[in-house]
């Protein structure tokens, strides 16, 4: 075991703590309007998808299913993959949250760094996947900026035809900042802040996009 591994893993369960929260926590906005500020809380990213998809169903309020539209296929297909393979990584019994929660809080070796670091890379992957089927793909942009956590400006990910190409490290959605290389989140409450670190024109567009939809 090396010294770097020893030295890497409490970031590395920084990554999973951030990338789990950014999946399941419930999501506190502050909204400004008239003078006043309210804060809002919505649901998770997690539950969203699935309050979406028994909705289309005719069930998310315990009803029994009529009839409606053709299932929602890649709703469905998400969660579906996110809950096998957390079931893959912790196959205890309980649901997807519970497991998320234990598998959080296991005792995790120095060796272990690198497995960790894929979760934390694919959880953030849902969560960005989840946005795009959630809101369309609107209100998503990148910054051609060095993340202020790590450092990277640029990732490299496969497209729709599996080719690797490079892409900014900064992305930004109506859910908040996400470093695609580290995996560092920042909610709306941090945009001012950022736009500051990175050197940056206030970050107000995708803002006014979530506060109007309030």
């Amino acid at each position: 075991m090396s010294v770097e591994q020893t030295e890497y893993l409490p970031l590395a369960l920084r990554h999973l703590d951030d990338a789990i929260s950014a999946l399941t926590a419930p999501k506190v906005r502050t909204h400004k309007a008239a003078g006043r500020t309210r804060v809002i809380t919505k649901p998770s990213i997690y539950a969203e998808m699935l309050e979406n998809i028994r909705g289309q169903q005719g069930t998310s309020f315990g009803g029994v299913a009529r009839s409606m539209p053709p299932l929602w296929v890649d709703g469905v297909d998400w969660i579906n993959k996110v809950d096998s393979t957390v079931q893959g990584w912790w196959p205890s019994t309980g649901g997807t949250l519970s497991r998320l929660e234990a598998f959080h809080k296991a005792s995790w070796r120095p060796q272990d760094t690198n497995f960790l670091d894929g979760a934390s890379e694919m959880i953030n992957d849902w969560v960005t996947a989840a946005e795009s089927l959630l809101d369309g793909g609107r209100d998503h942009f990148t910054l051609n900026a060095p993340c202020p956590t790590c450092g990277e400006a640029w990732v490299y990910r496969k497209d729709a035809l599996g080719e690797n190409v490079r892409a900014p490290a900064l992305n930004v959605s109506n859910m908040g900042c996400n470093c695609l290389a580290c995996g560092h989140h920042w909610g709306f409450e941090y945009f001012t802040h950022l736009a500051k670190v990175i050197d940056c024109a206030p970050l107000e567009g995708v803002i006014a996009d979530e506060s109007n939809a309030v």
